[in-house]
């Protein structure tokens, strides 16, 4: 029995807090003789996908817990294949809401449970348990919808179609954005040229703000609740029957979702930048604030006040590393501190916004190093089956000289730990557990798997389980490590 299930169990039965139980698992993670040992790996043609202690393949109709006997992975269910009926993009939904309307606890809406989104316009809720379809929503005949993502994490979903090639076809794409306690229409917008532009390209939802990307790099940002407000022609609801000229039923075929939200001219915009790279910019922070990448400097990240547009006191955000690098990241961080997380090949800065009475001034909380200052290792490396390690050529002419050791930072926010994942000498894959605050490493767990640059990788820590993805030449690996049951829960 593995030490989570272990602390759940005496959760349920004697009553333990929730919360000193997740105290004690942090100090069993961290403690200096724990290990974390690779338990069980899987291969596979298509996609794997690890969310919340369930492994999903088969394009998500089989699916493992790692709550089996032993701490080993379990198959909780595998569904037949369907034609004409792939999974196109998925999200896990699972909160605890204290108070259930009757229309949540008539669908089970209040259950963990998976949002699918499959290539015949289907918008479903999967039970994670039994694979179970618990709800079905026909999307349209018109538009073929093929992402799907969160609005407002764990409160609204919004899924996107395709974009219709014809550069003179006035429709570029439509947009539906779905409450999701309870699953519920909240609105179909389209986004068409003679409203938003002929130089528009693209456009999304986060934050409940309607996003859309045009050329040279401008971003123009809208509130979604105001266009509902003001642009909203009638209101739906699932399973009745349309108002209006349509007729059928809503979200059942062949009449879907129709459009409600009839634009007959721009919304107020409430923000427009311009010259962003890759159009990336990310809005958070106390007060807001919006990071972008602004071309004309050379790429390089700038702090700005969503209010008044002007820049953050140091708000140019520097990475000591080679100029040739582009690969700098950032964001605001997850855990609702409003503090910006930097990385760059070999470096992590924790900042925050500090406000004064005249302006902000963006502070260095922080840092975490992996710079490796002996070089690299010229030993020969092998596998634990005796498999050579090979590293290819160094070519300083057509390749960064900077070593990228620094490979992702996540925060695991039950144990209030950042994780750090990097290379040592011989690129041998480490996790490293760090202090949330102040950036105290506690702990650092080398994995068996080797960092080669041809491979993609996902690694997630999960309380008691770290999990491994890998994409290799179109093979999809799993590898599961597991707290050493040795480990005893006093």
């Amino acid at each position: 029995m593995s030490i989570v299930v272990q602390l759940f169990d005496r959760q349920r039965i004697a009553g333990s807090n929730y919360r000193k139980n997740h105290r004690l698992l942090r100090k069993l993670i961290l403690r200096e003789s724990s290990k974390f040992e690779k338990i069980w790996q899987i291969q596979s043609k298509s996609p794997i996908m690890y969310e919340e202690k369930k492994i999903f393949l088969d394009n998500y109709r089989t699916c493992y817990t790692c709550f089996g006997l032993k701490g080993l992975p379990k198959l909780l269910y595998k569904k037949p294949a369907s034609r004409g009926k792939k999974t196109q993009d998925a999200l896990l939904c699972s909160v605890t809401l204290d108070n259930l309307e009757p229309s949540i606890i008539k669908f089970r809406g209040h259950q963990p449970h998976l949002l699918t989104l499959s290539s015949n316009n289907l918008l479903q809720r999967v039970h994670l348990e039994t694979g179970e379809i618990l709800q079905s929503v026909f999307l349209s005949q018109k538009y073929k919808f093929r992402y799907l993502a969160w609005a407002e994490v764990m409160d609204t979903v919004v899924v996107k179609s395709t974009q219709f090639q014809s550069a003179v076809h006035p429709l570029l794409l439509a947009l539906a954005v779905f409450q999701v306690y309870p699953l519920q229409i909240l609105g179909m917008i389209e986004i068409r040229k003679e409203i938003f532009g002929n130089d528009v390209l693209d456009a999304t939802m986060t934050s409940g703000m309607l996003i859309t990307f045009h050329r040279r790099g401008r971003i123009r940002l809208y509130s979604f609740q105001r266009i509902l407000e003001r642009f909203i022609t009638k209101n739906m609801k699932l399973g009745e029957k349309c108002e209006g000229n349509e007729e059928g039923v809503v979200g059942e075929h062949p009449l879907g979702i129709p459009c409600n939200i009839h634009l007959t001219e721009c919304p107020d915009v409430l923000l427009e930048v311009a010259n962003c790279v890759e159009h990336s910019i990310v809005i958070g922070g106390f007060p807001w604030h919006y990071l972008i990448n602004y071309e004309p400097s050379g790429g390089n990240i700038f702090a700005f006040s969503l209010q008044n547009k002007e820049m953050a006191k140091n708000g140019e955000l520097t990475m000591e590393c080679s100029p040739s690098y582009d690969g700098e990241k950032v964001w605001f961080h997850c855990d609702e501190s409003g503090r910006i997380v930097h990385t760059g090949p070999q470096m992590m800065r924790m900042l925050k916004l500090h406000q004064s009475s005249n302006y902000t001034e963006v502070v260095e909380v922080f840092k975490i190093k992996t710079t490796d200052k002996k070089g690299r290792s010229n030993k020969q490396l092998m596998t634990s089956s005796g498999r050579v390690i090979k590293h290819r050529v160094f070519d300083s002419s057509i390749v960064s000289p900077v070593h990228e050791s620094l490979k992702s930072v996540e925060y695991e926010n039950e144990l209030d730990l950042l994780f750090v994942v990097n290379t040592d000498l011989g690129d041998r894959v480490r996790l490293c557990y760090h202090d949330n605050y102040n950036g105290q490493l506690y702990k650092v767990v080398l994995l068996d798997e080797i960092w080669e640059e041809h491979i993609d990788y996902d690694i997630t820590a999960d309380l008691d389980t770290i999990c491994c993805l890998m994409k290799d030449h179109g093979k999809y690996h799993c590898h599961l490590y597991k707290l050493s049951r040795d480990e005893k829960i006093e």
